[in-house]
């Protein structure tokens, strides 16, 4: 990893000179050239003046001090895949970057997005499916970099005293989802696999903070959810829910995404945002269980529960080149499900801001430019 002193600002160090005896050979024998000691002593006392004067005269450039950085609140789903930035926060690593941020904590990631949308946060951490969204009415979003990934974190959950054993018995059954969201396109992709439709099903939209306690009250039949409502569910329902699970059916990759005005007005912000997740991450990898309790406290959900999901996690900073084709096959489904109209696809490259994360970690960098 680069240092942050190359990101912001970059410095020449001047090394002295390193000075060689010169000879001269004529044949076989060597000359060398030498002058009386008293010459000597005073051409040194001479060099040494002219040299101390051309330094005194030559601009020096001063030590790199970094310019205080403007408090900067980021947005972030309550979600185990939105961990590094809770773990940022949490374990001190904003402000080692010496960055004054606030976390703020929203019920999905959709909704920082949205809070990003309005200008109440400068920085909003979710999945990529609202950014595809997003993105063919707001051209400007930019996003900094994917830091975590799942293909196991959805599961769609159902009540077995509504006689549902079987993913067919979902046909007619009632199932709540969060509207345009990646909970949304994994329930759609399940059905399909099941050799079932939307039309199938009964669609029933709630907003995120309601979809457990919907389907513990019984207002629902089944719903699609992920942690830590999962949890709460399974554990509400006890041998009364269903579990219905799918590993690789839908990669999830949770974002950190800006505006374009932020990015140019606050490279630094960036750059030092960036530096605490890789921060987090590299503390994470080398204390699982010190960032397994922090992630729990975000999440308030127990120690061992954030123990269990932690495999299931791949809390890395990246920016894939699988990012780029997931958010492209997002924003054709948002097309043909009908959410988005008369609103070609954007082209993500253009989206995607690689300098800052290259400069860092080069090696995480596979998009195609």
């Amino acid at each position: 990893m680069k240092s942050s002193v190359e990101l912001v600002a970059g410095r020449v160090i001047d090394k002295p000179a390193i000075c060689c005896k010169s000879k001269r050979i004529a044949g076989n024998a060597t000359v060398c050239h030498t002058a009386p000691k008293v010459q000597v002593n005073q051409l040194l006392k001479l060099s040494m003046a002219v040299l101390l004067l051309t330094s005194a005269c030559r601009p020096t450039q001063p030590p790199f001090q970094s310019v205080p950085l403007k408090p900067v609140t980021i947005g972030c789903g309550a979600e185990t895949l939105g961990g590094l930035v809770f773990l940022a926060d949490a374990q001190g690593h904003f402000r080692q970057a010496g960055l004054p941020a606030t976390v703020r904590s929203f019920p999905s990631g959709k909704l920082a997005l949205e809070a990003l949308l309005r200008g109440e946060v400068a920085v909003a951490a979710c999945a990529s499916t609202p950014v595809a969204f997003a993105a063919m009415s707001v051209p400007d979003l930019r996003v900094l970099a994917v830091v975590g990934s799942s293909d196991s974190e959805m599961k769609i959950v159902a009540r077995r005293d509504r006689d549902i054993l079987r993913p067919v018995d979902l046909r007619g059954r009632k199932i709540a989802t969060q509207k345009a969201s990646s909970l949304h396109v994994f329930l759609h992709l399940f059905l399909l696999k099941e050799g079932l439709t939307e039309s199938d099903v009964q669609l029933d939209f709630r907003a995120p903070d309601e979809l457990a306690n919907d389907l513990i009250a019984g207002k629902s039949d089944a719903a699609a959810l992920r942690e830590p409502q999962l949890s709460q569910v399974k554990a509400a329902l006890g041998s009364n829910a269903v579990v219905f699970a799918e590993r690789g059916l839908y990669v999830k990759y949770y974002l950190l995404v800006t505006r374009a005005a932020f990015l140019e007005q606050e490279p630094a912000t960036v750059a030092a945002i960036l530096r605490a997740v890789l921060a987090a991450e590299k503390a994470a990898r080398a204390n699982p269980a010190a960032a397994q309790t922090a992630l729990a406290g975000k999440l308030q959900v127990t120690t061992a529960i954030a123990a269990l999901l932690w495999p299931d996690m791949d809390l890395r900073v990246s920016l894939p080149q699988a990012l780029v084709l997931c958010l492209e096959d997002e924003a054709r489904w948002a097309a043909r499900s009908g959410f988005v109209t008369n609103r070609p696809p954007p082209n993500f490259l253009t989206m995607m801001h690689v300098a800052t994360l290259e400069q860092l970690v080069p090696d995480e960098v596979t998009i195609i430019r």
